[in-house]
């Protein structure tokens, strides 16, 4: 008799079964060797390791269970890996999680979760799900979780409707930044919706709490300084923070998308948050390997958001000129 887990054939026997597949990070307090999944407390035996990654299953007469932890790049966590233990979650399988700093919230699913004060790194998914930008994609046993049912809520109101600005400036695979709204655009951007909406702009910093960093290094940038200074109506991610400071940076964030429908974002995971909750999400991309095909911004991103009973509109423009443009005609 077989259990198929994940697209891998277990042989289902009455005696416990074992099997993991363990991170190999390489990076802080997190081991790189076969004890790895012991150590983070996850029972199991490596069969096989992929960086960031420890997928453990256990098997018996009476049914399946899986611990799990991931420590790869947000971006990768949300299209490869959290579909996947969501999956799991659905077949009543998933039993622990462990991430880094700032997770529980995207694994608010998870009947056990475990947070890990290490950074961020890329990685692969799960081994069913490693390559993101393979064409076909393999949708088997991938399900995104439902972020924006999930959090919706009625504290993060407004008088106009929301519109969630996604910027970033940081060393992009050890060069200079590309991937980022420039300053002259975001004026242009606030003066355009700030008429008809509550303009919430958001660029972390490394300091945010419950923000969780990874390998790229973030550069100075003076666009918080001028937006406050040209349009004091724009509402900062930090100072809501404040405000609200029982929430993490992510749980935080999770709450304001889910009440917004209207998203500008920029290549990498802000892009992927901005997807998954059904809305119209323009995203400003000039590098990155989601380019490589129509795979990311036309099959999968759309899918993110597919617990709505709907998939959201996603734009990918190449200039500054096409961003403002689409905004102006369909914002």
């Amino acid at each position: 008799m077989t259990y198929a887990l994940l697209n891998t054939p277990v042989l289902l026997t009455a005696s416990l079964l074992l099997a993991c597949v363990c991170i190999d990070a390489n990076m802080g307090k997190i081991p790189k060797d076969k004890q790895t999944c012991q150590e983070l407390g996850l029972q199991g035996e490596c069969v096989e390791t992929h960086d960031c990654l420890c997928l453990c299953y256990t098997v018996t007469a009476k049914g399946t269970s899986v611990e799990a932890a991931y420590f790869g790049e947000l971006g990768y966590e949300l299209l490869l890996y959290s579909p996947s233990i969501y999956y799991l979650h659905m077949l009543g399988s998933l039993k622990k999680t462990i991430g880094p700093s700032g997770s529980a919230a995207y694994n608010y699913f998870s009947p056990n979760h475990t947070e890990l004060t290490v950074p961020r790194r890329w990685c692969p998914g799960t081994y069913t799900h490693h390559y993101l930008h393979r064409v076909p994609f393999d949708y088997t046993s991938w399900q995104p979780a439902p972020y924006k049912k999930h959090f919706k809520n009625t504290k993060l109101k407004y008088k106009k409707p929301l519109v969630i600005i996604h910027n970033k400036f940081a060393r992009e695979w050890a060069d200079p930044p590309v991937n980022f709204i420039d300053i002259p655009t975001l004026m242009q951007l606030a003066e355009f919706l700030k008429l008809q909406y509550t303009v919430v702009y958001i660029r972390p910093t490394p300091r945010l709490e419950g923000y969780s960093t990874d390998s790229n290094e973030m550069l100075q940038f003076n666009d918080h300084e001028e937006l406050r200074r040209v349009h004091p109506e724009v509402l900062f991610f930090h100072e809501l923070m404040e405000r609200h400071h029982e929430h993490d940076f992510n749980k935080l964030q999770l709450m304001l998308h889910a009440n917004c429908d209207y998203f500008i974002s920029t290549q990498g995971g802000n892009s992927v948050i901005a997807s998954y909750f059904a809305g119209t999400n323009v995203i400003y991309a000039v590098k990155g390997h989601e380019l490589e095909s129509d795979l990311a911004y036309k099959e999968l991103y759309p899918r993110l958001a597919m617990d709505s009973r709907k998939h959201g509109v996603i734009q990918h423009v190449r200039t500054y000129d096409e961003l403002l443009t689409f905004v102006r005609q369909n914002f």
